[in-house]
């Protein structure tokens, strides 16, 4: 839930952000200007050695985080900031891990950010039933403009690598059923060899890939057999099958009874 929303002018020359940790994550956009934060035991010269002046930029910090604003005297800056109670994992572990993130904002990452404040206080004065999920898709919207600013070597431990790899070779295997492909096949979708596919498969998915693959063909197979408007040898060669006596063992084995038991136990379709 969004817990706060400021935008507009700020001078935080004059009148800095005091330094303490907020109870929700923030977001702090700056838009126009230059702001910087500051972190305990600095003072809120703009020349302060860890929290440079930036322009064009939104920060990320996570609840509890100590931390101010301070900005150039005599200087105004246009801002966004954000304040949700909750963030979507895996981002929110990710973030924590890093402290906060700190990523360059173009002309078009700008845009969005005003819009999303501007339809928010919009969405919430009108007391619009869907300002939660409008809310939600804000931080999500936020956070992936945060962390695309990062490199794919500092995006790595976002990513459970088992669980990517297992789920682009399903996508894949499902795709091109028909097509018959073998493991090897699957490995090379998933960018592994094949040795180490087997293994990222099963810490992710507790099985062999081999008989995710095979439950994924059977369970299609039986989908096709209860819809009715395909014969048996058309399904088997749709599900990979090198022939329909193939299939028919297969699927006695895994259903316990035949394929045109599964067929004739539902109405003729017209």
């Amino acid at each position: 839930m969004l817990t706060y929303l400021g935008a507009g002018e700020r001078r935080y020359g004059e009148m800095p952000v005091r330094v303490y940790g907020r109870q929700s994550w923030e977001f702090e956009a700056v838009l126009g200007g230059e702001i910087r934060p500051v972190f305990p035991g600095e003072n809120r010269d703009p020349a302060g050695a860890r929290g440079q002046l930036r322009e064009n930029s939104l920060w990320i910090f996570p609840p509890a985080f100590e931390h101010g604003w301070s900005g150039r005297p005599g200087n105004a800056a246009e801002i966004a900031v954000f304040h949700f109670d909750t963030l979507a994992e895996p981002a929110a572990a990710f973030l924590r891990r890093r402290g906060f993130v700190v990523a360059r904002l173009d002309d078009e990452a700008k845009s969005l950010i005003r819009s999303l404040a501007a339809g928010l206080s919009e969405s919430r004065a009108a007391d619009d039933p869907l300002y939660p999920l409008r809310a939600e898709k804000a931080a999500i919207e936020l956070s992936l403009i945060a962390l695309g600013d990062l490199s794919a070597a500092e995006l790595a431990p976002l990513v459970d690598r088992a669980e990517y790899a297992a789920s682009l070779a399903m996508a894949w295997y499902s795709e091109h059923l028909a097509e018959g492909p073998t493991l090897a096949d699957a490995a090379r979708a998933a960018n592994c060899s094949e040795s180490h596919f087997r293994r990222l498969f099963r810490r992710a998915r507790g099985a062999s890939p081999q008989e995710a693959f095979e439950r994924l063909r059977l369970e299609r197979a039986a989908a096709m057999l209860r819809r009715g408007d395909a014969s048996i040898k058309e399904i088997a060669a749709a599900c990979g099958y090198e022939s329909q006596s193939c299939f028919s063992r297969a699927f006695r084995r895994h259903e316990g009874r035949a394929p045109r038991e599964v067929m004739h136990s539902f109405p003729e379709r017209t």
